[in-house]
């Protein structure tokens, strides 16, 4: 019985990467120095590949040996430096994530390109200044500024444009 019991719970470690094509996401682990396929679990809204090298703390349901779960973390390419409170979401290999820090600020930390698609509208409301700082800023399509009372103001360095701006192919249109 003791056996069984220590046998429930066990930690193994994440020796090779298994594709994740299943309709569930699994992990080919290792412990006490046996290989095996587990069913990982992740919190709602949570999907991962855990790189090789992750740790597991695996679970056999109803008891049963054949029958194991686990949940995987990655302590090695953990996001690190968070204050009390502070919360990172993303990709722990590349650095690549989101963070909610003590503040209430929201910062998005991305080591290559960041990609955002969106199929409907979007829609961002400001109560403070919105600051861009780019090598090169493009803009295809129309844009249209309304500024107070819907009248548009264009500043470009310290000329303000109040009407109808061209430049190329471009048309820019005040409201």
């Amino acid at each position: 019985m003791i056996r069984f019991i220590r046998n429930l719970i066990k930690r193994g470690v994440v020796t090779i990467n298994v594709p994740d094509s299943g309709e569930r996401p699994v992990a080919q682990v290792k412990y006490f120095g046996n290989a095996a396929t587990i069913e990982a679990i992740y919190p709602y809204g949570f999907c991962a590949s855990a790189p090789v090298g992750s740790k597991v703390v695996m679970f056999n349901v109803n008891g049963q040996e054949e029958n194991r779960v686990g949940i995987i973390y990655s302590p090695q390419n953990r996001f690190s430096e968070l204050s009390p409170g502070e919360v990172a979401v993303g990709n722990q290999v590349t650095q690549s994530y989101i963070k909610f820090d003590d503040e209430g600020n929201i910062e998005i930390i991305s080591t290559s390109d960041l990609n955002v698609t969106v199929t409907g509208n979007v829609n961002l409301s400001v109560q403070g200044n919105v600051n861009v700082t780019a090598t090169t800023t493009t803009i295809n399509g129309d844009v249209n500024l309304g500024g107070e009372g819907g009248q548009g103001v264009a500043r470009i360095g310290d000329s303000v444009v109040d009407g109808v701006i061209t430049t190329g192919s471009t048309r820019v249109k005040s409201l």
